[in-house]
């Protein structure tokens, strides 16, 4: 195996897509997909670095487990959608 510019070279006699994976999971963290039912605890929505929407990612909840103050309700969460606003907060020009 060897490096040049930051990328892995191996050989291979056959073409083999799925094997790219592997050493790539190694250097870059890689997305999950999962069942929302399947998340080991509450989610909110986060953005990481501020500035670009590619940050935007779950991330456990940790208020979640609090009690919800006498001035607060908790709402059961549908299908939503980003309007030009949220996308400005994300970029964080709000």
């Amino acid at each position: 195996m060897s490096s040049a510019r930051a990328r892995i070279l191996t050989g291979r006699t056959v073409k083999g897509p799925e094997g790219n994976d592997t050493p790539r999971s190694l250097l870059v963290p890689q997305l999950q997909h999962q069942a929302w039912r399947d998340a080991p605890s509450a989610l909110k929505l986060d953005v990481s670095a501020p500035g670009t929407l590619d940050s935007l990612q779950f991330v456990e909840d940790s208020e979640h487990e609090n009690e919800l103050g006498p001035q607060e309700v908790e709402i059961e969460a549908k299908p939503w959608g980003l309007n030009f606003r949220d996308v400005l907060i994300a970029l964080g020009r709000s």
